[in-house]
């Protein structure tokens, strides 16, 4: 009998084959128009479930299951294109002139690489402007009838890249206001790859949506972009969406793999594409270049090929097999891998991953608590 992880496995790698239309030596896996259990509930969490069901409609010859899968895939594009359309809206009906607008993540991805750009779920809508020109976005989208909306107030009191986010009820979107690309105090931030400063020679206007206010990333920095983000906010329930994303950015765009490679320069930003890459190439085997992972290997000096190939094992377990969490390896599995990619030396790196799993962060605190009530106890004493 086949497990579900590798029957979930087999599921990722037919839709990430389908969408992005590479071909590898073996014949690609058909996909299912029913999925029972495990892999149907963890395909909808990943945000992989448009994709399945509109390459099952495709091939589905079944009247009734036809149906119901042009229902689904019909709702999918409703959403989508609801989404698509508050953002032209924002874009084409600023009445200022931004010193740059760059759309983010997923609202820049669906659109320019995606086969069909409701494929690709999006929760919000993000895009990257000067921080003067915050008071008069912020002004627009309050005529748009946009209000903020705080999901967490510890969240904000935290430096952070972004503003409180905005929601608006009668159109059921979300807008992420960014003026930076990291958070001040994340790793990748430090680095000065995604210093604002640079924004000009890693983008260029283009005219997607009708308007030239809009600059858009080039493939190069949006792959470091997308590999930084996906590490360092490292989910291992949407995970696999990212990987996609990066995917359909090498399957269509002439990538100047050069370029790439000297805008990570050496450090942990390396390590973080170089996982990336490794597990695309998992799924889509030879997808990208082997010389391309060998430089990043001699680059990512952080880390090192026992903790490269530990956290690819535990990224395939739980990430792209889909294998449910324990109570004890919810927190500390994700608390490892986090280690392994921090940016200490390796060894280092290592020791406090280990230190991780035998002493999760809750225990760790407990266990300092405790031992500053005593050591004050002592004291009073």
């Amino acid at each position: 009998m086949v497990s579900q992880s590798k029957i979930t496995l087999r599921l990722v790698q037919a839709i990430f084959q389908k969408v992005t239309g590479y071909l590898v030596a073996h014949k690609p896996e058909p996909l299912p128009v029913v999925l029972e259990d495990q892999p149907a509930l963890w395909l909808a969490r990943s945000g992989l479930l448009p994709c399945a069901d509109y390459h099952a409609l495709i091939t589905c010859t079944n009247p009734e299951t036809h149906a119901r899968l042009m229902a689904t895939v019909l709702s999918y594009r409703m959403l989508g294109e609801n989404t698509l359309q508050v953002y032209r809206d924002v874009v084409t009906n600023l009445e200022f002139n931004p010193d740059y607008f760059i759309p983010l993540k997923g609202i820049d991805v669906c659109q320019r690489y995606y086969p069909l750009p409701y494929l690709r779920p999006m929760r919000d809508i993000d895009f990257l402007i000067d921080e003067s020109d915050m008071p008069a976005i912020l002004k627009h989208l309050t005529r748009m009838g946009f209000v903020e909306k705080p999901l967490s107030a510890d969240l904000f009191n935290a430096p952070r890249h972004h503003e409180i986010p905005l929601y608006n009820a009668t159109r059921q979107c979300w807008i992420e206001v960014h003026t930076g690309l990291f958070p001040p105090v994340s790793i990748s931030s430090k680095t000065g790859i995604f210093d604002l400063a640079q924004l000009c020679k890693f983008s260029y206007n283009n005219n997607i949506v009708g308007d030239p206010k809009q600059r858009l990333f080039t493939p190069e920095f949006l792959l470091i972009y997308l590999a930084a983000h996906w590490a360092e906010d490292l989910n291992f329930e949407s995970g696999c969406l990212p990987l996609l994303d990066i995917a359909l950015i090498i399957g269509k765009e002439p990538v100047h793999w050069e370029k790439v490679i000297q805008i990570t320069g050496k450090g942990v930003v390396a390590g973080y594409l170089l996982i990336a890459l490794c597990m695309v190439n998992i799924v889509l085997p030879g997808f990208v270049p082997p010389n391309v992972i060998q430089q990043l290997q001699s680059r990512a000096i952080h880390l090192n090929r026992l903790n490269r190939s530990i956290c690819i094992s535990f990224l395939v377990r739980y990430l792209l097999a889909g294998r449910p969490f324990s109570r004890l390896t919810q927190h500390s599995v994700p608390s490892f891998v986090e280690k392994l990619l921090s940016d200490h030396s390796p060894w280092a790196n290592f020791a406090r991953a280990c230190f991780s799993l035998v002493a999760p962060h809750h225990g760790r605190v407990n266990f300092i608590t405790s031992l500053k009530t005593r050591f004050l106890s002592l004291i009073h004493s």
